[in-house]
């Protein structure tokens, strides 16, 4: 048991320096497209032309890397005109049964981010910018974001499961009193009056 807080610790401890990472990633983006608009009106010979090449590579490592803590809290985007109608058990079950198939297309995009930075490990693929950075160093974030979305989409479809089962816990219980209620009802002996 001992070995598994270490592992959840572990694991909750890179999901929140992942959302920190992000953090720092759009404070950066932000200063240096700031910097390379204020360089570019003053100094108009000289530009920061690394900015444009960096922000989108950030922009994927803030995306992939705190879209799990994001789904954790429940943050991403979802049809809430939809969830507004369903009885909440039926939400549970919707809920439980969507993040069941959205962990198995996580797979197959972490898979696939997988064989395509182990191609650009064996191949020295570099970017062709200015830059000339080794491409897998950005498409690490793929495979990094896939596996951290697929154990988040599993812990909702559990816990919704879970929820799930308790509801209809409650619901059966619930209607075996309703019926005691009815069968004494049933059973007392009615007074007619005379």
């Amino acid at each position: 048991m001992q070995l598994v807080g270490r592992v959840k610790w572990l694991y909750e401890s890179v999901v929140r320096a992942f959302v920190v990472i992000g953090c720092v990633f759009i404070v950066l983006m932000a200063v240096f497209i700031g910097a390379n608009v204020i360089i570019r009106y003053f100094v108009p010979a000289v530009s920061l032309s690394w900015v444009t090449e960096v922000t989108p590579w950030m922009l994927i490592y803030v995306t992939f890397l705190a879209a799990g803590w994001l789904l954790r809290s429940e943050g991403h985007v979802k049809l809430e005109l939809v969830y507004e109608r369903l009885a909440p058990r039926t939400a549970d079950l919707v809920s439980a049964v969507t993040s069941v198939l959205a962990a198995v297309m996580w797979l197959i995009v972490g898979s696939y981010g997988v064989l395509a930075t182990l191609e650009d490990i064996q191949g020295d693929v570099v970017t062709m910018t200015t830059l000339q950075v080794p491409e897998f160093a950005i498409l690490m974030a793929l495979p990094i974001g896939s596996f951290i979305l697929v154990v988040e989409v599993l812990r909702r479809a559990y816990r919704h499961a879970l929820r799930y089962r308790e509801q209809g816990a409650k619901a059966m219980a619930q209607e075996a009193t309703e019926l005691d209620v009815v069968e004494k009802e049933a059973t007392k002996p009615q007074w007619n009056g005379m």
